[in-house]
């Protein structure tokens, strides 16, 4: 047991479970009250799956682009840049559903709507961080693989 070698098999099983338990959520429709979402000026009421299945496309994204450089590049990646690009990433999606609740109540209250703009400031500077650490794990462990000839 522990973490995977491969970074994208690390990021493709964060995506898996996120997909897999959006489909639970869809399929059982667990929990059962929808999420309004206003789209186009109208309010939709949408099943809460899909917060889930919203959260493994940044696992998904990061599996896909560390399997290109893995094989196109031949880049090998660091372990401890890996784990804390994975850290890193699942902190920004954890505070995508806080401030993703926090804007569902500014739906509802003009006070909750006070608050809102420092918490995307802060979900923005998580991203943010998730990316700079993937730069840096790609600068890293690219300056350490052995040249092509």
């Amino acid at each position: 047991m522990g973490w995977p070698k491969s970074p994208a098999k690390l990021f493709g099983i964060g995506a898996a479970f996120f997909a897999a338990g959006g489909l639970i959520s869809l399929i059982l429709n667990v929990p059962s009250y929808p999420i309004p979402v206003p789209l186009s000026g109208q309010m939709h009421f949408l099943p809460y799956g899909l917060l889930w299945l919203a959260a493994a496309v940044p696992f998904a994204f990061f599996a896909l682009l560390y399997k290109y450089l893995m094989d196109a590049q031949k880049i090998i990646f660091e372990e401890s840049m890996n784990r804390i690009h994975f850290v890193a990433t699942i902190l920004a999606v954890f505070d995508l559903v806080r401030v993703f609740m926090a804007w569902e109540q500014a739906l509802v209250s003009k006070m909750a709507a006070f608050y809102f703009g420092p918490e995307f400031e802060w979900l923005t500077g998580l991203f943010v961080l998730s990316a700079v650490v993937f730069v840096i794990n790609i600068v890293k462990s690219a300056s350490q693989a052995p040249s092509r000839a």
